[in-house]
């Protein structure tokens, strides 16, 4: 049998939707859009009935600019007998009728009905289309007004005495509204009627957030996202899910990781579609790699509603939230640092944050300018490595290193931020300053200090002390303009420089953890002169 020729406006749909609606795999679908697969009569009939179908939707928009973005928000609308076209071309195709699933909940019942009506429009690649994502998850929301299942949704969202507890006055559709303020710095009215679309595309972004796409994995989300909606109409204080993504690493050959800040885990399909494609890929042995990862964590969420605009204030939690990015982009960070012993050492920078916001519309992106890392990227590539850093997160978590952390700061500095290498040497040294530094006599205190930590016998700890001595002094005179150094100079300066200071840094954390706690760099130098 003939090849069918797919138009570029159909393979752009994707493969999941052409393999949901002929009930083939996922991979035969991709080799149908590649011209690789050849289906049966009765399914290639169907093909031919849905190319036709969009065929005409499309030309009705030939004038447009986007023609496909309306293509798609037209098809969205084609409903037969309360079933989608998609829905009822999977049936003739020999797919089952998917059941949705049952709870005692009316509103999570009810919105588990919508998804399950709607479920083929998800299945939509936006991929290509990145900018209107929104738009085509908004044009998927509006879909659901016109189904009784939708209408339905709405009466029981109506009859939740705390769900409806955010508007005081009531009355028909748009005009029962309330105001809130949120912990992410958004806020404005709320209007019961928005209620079942944002539930909707709420509970979807959060499913593809975690990596999953199931009516099971669907039904979960939205009792997360409707729960946590009831507990913050009465006022508490919840944790949500918060991402933020790297870049500069890949732990594509690993999988997820589970740290003491939150699960890592690779870039995958799901997170590729909500936020901006900061992680380069690279390929290696013929294999493919994403530079990026992504960490879950958690972010303090509250929210105050009120009757009135002019009275909405922000939750005392937005003061917490920046803390805490912080905090987790500079451990993670030094995590693997420890954890992954290269020279030069692995460097990464947080390039996007994204908070799960149940209350608002639309997907809360927050993008950071990339730098270019001043470190060659870095595959982590084995159990050994992986378990280096689930080990190294908890040793950082339990260790009280605030007395040190003007010494990490600079470290991380040096390895993430400071493209001149000079300037990474010199913030290398520093952090030496501060673990061991005191009024007088620092090259000497610092040199013996770092010696001790790591020679083994008198030869080592003399020729460390020589070594560690003679950058710091190098260090000086280029500050103060004695000495120029070449940039292939400075390369190996602050190469040497964060190989020893990381190794310190191990020792301290595993062997000499007594010495973190110590208030001042001149205790340190001290303890260790005298060992």
């Amino acid at each position: 049998m003939a090849k069918i020729e797919i138009p570029p406006f159909v393979k752009n749909m994707g493969s999941k939707l052409i393999a949901y609606i002929l009930n083939i795999s996922k991979e035969n679908a991709g080799k149908l859009l590649n011209s690789d697969f050849e289906l049966p009569q009765e399914k290639e009939k169907i093909l031919c009935q849905f190319v036709e179908i969009c065929r005409e939707v499309r030309a009705k928009h030939i004038d447009n600019t986007n023609i496909d973005l309306h293509m798609l928000h037209d098809l969205f609308r084609q409903f037969i007998k309360g079933e989608h076209i998609f829905n009822s071309l999977h049936e003739q195709a020999g797919g089952e009728k998917a059941t949705s699933l049952e709870c005692d909940d009316k509103v999570l019942q009810n919105l588990n009905k919508v998804f399950n009506k709607l479920y083929p429009l998800f299945l939509v690649n936006t991929t290509g289309w990145q900018q209107h994502f929104d738009v085509v998850l908004g044009d998927i929301g509006r879909a659901s007004r016109d189904l009784p299942e939708g209408k339905h949704l709405y009466e029981e969202i109506k009859k939740d005495t705390v769900i409806s507890s955010i508007v005081k006055q009531k009355s028909e559709q748009i005009g029962t509204h309330g105001y809130y303020k949120s912990s992410t710095g958004h806020g404005g009215s709320i209007q019961l009627i928005s209620l079942p679309e944002m539930f909707l595309l709420n509970s979807f972004r959060l499913m593809r957030m975690r990596e999953a796409f199931s009516l099971e994995a669907f039904s979960e989300a939205a009792e997360y996202t409707v729960n946590t909606f009831r507990r913050c109409t009465t006022g508490e204080a919840v944790e949500v899910p918060m991402f933020l993504g790297f870049s500069n690493i890949s732990i594509d050959d690993i999988g997820d990781i589970k740290t003491d800040w939150g699960v890592i885990r690779p870039v995958g399909e799901g997170i590729s579609e909500l936020v901006p494609r900061h992680s380069s890929i690279t390929r290696i042995s013929g294999k493919q790699y994403r530079l990026g990862f992504v960490l879950e964590s958690t972010y303090p969420y509250k929210v105050n509603f009120t009757d009135e605009d002019e009275d909405r204030k922000s939750p005392k939690e937005i003061n917490d939230a920046a803390k805490r990015i912080n905090e987790i982009n500079e451990n993670i960070s030094f995590c693997f640092s420890l954890a992954c012993d290269r020279n030069p050492p692995v460097s990464m920078s947080l390039a996007w944050t994204m908070v799960f916001d149940p209350i608002n519309h639309g997907t809360q992106v927050t993008s950071n300018s990339i730098r270019r890392s001043p470190m060659p990227f870095y595959l982590v590539r084995d159990t050994k490595e992986s378990n280096a850093l689930i080990e190294w997160s908890k040793r950082i978590k339990k260790t009280d290193d605030k007395n040190i952390q003007l010494a990490i700061k600079r470290i991380l500095s040096a390895i993430n931020e400071r493209t001149n290498p000079i300037d990474s040497f010199i913030d290398t040294v520093i952090a030496w300053e501060n673990l061991f530094g005191a009024n007088a006599e620092l090259g000497f205190r610092i040199s013996v200090s770092i010696a001790k930590l790591l020679g083994e016998t008198e030869t080592q700890i003399k020729e460390i002390q020589k070594k560690v001595n003679d950058y710091y002094n190098k260090r000086s005179k280029i500050v103060h303009g004695v000495n120029e150094v070449t940039n292939e100079e400075a390369i190996n300066f602050r190469e040497e420089c964060l190989d020893i200071t990381l190794k310190v840094i191990r020792k301290l954390y595993t062997e000499k953890v007594e010495l973190i706690s110590l208030n001042k760099s001149a205790e340190r130098s001290k303890e260790l002169a005298i060992v």
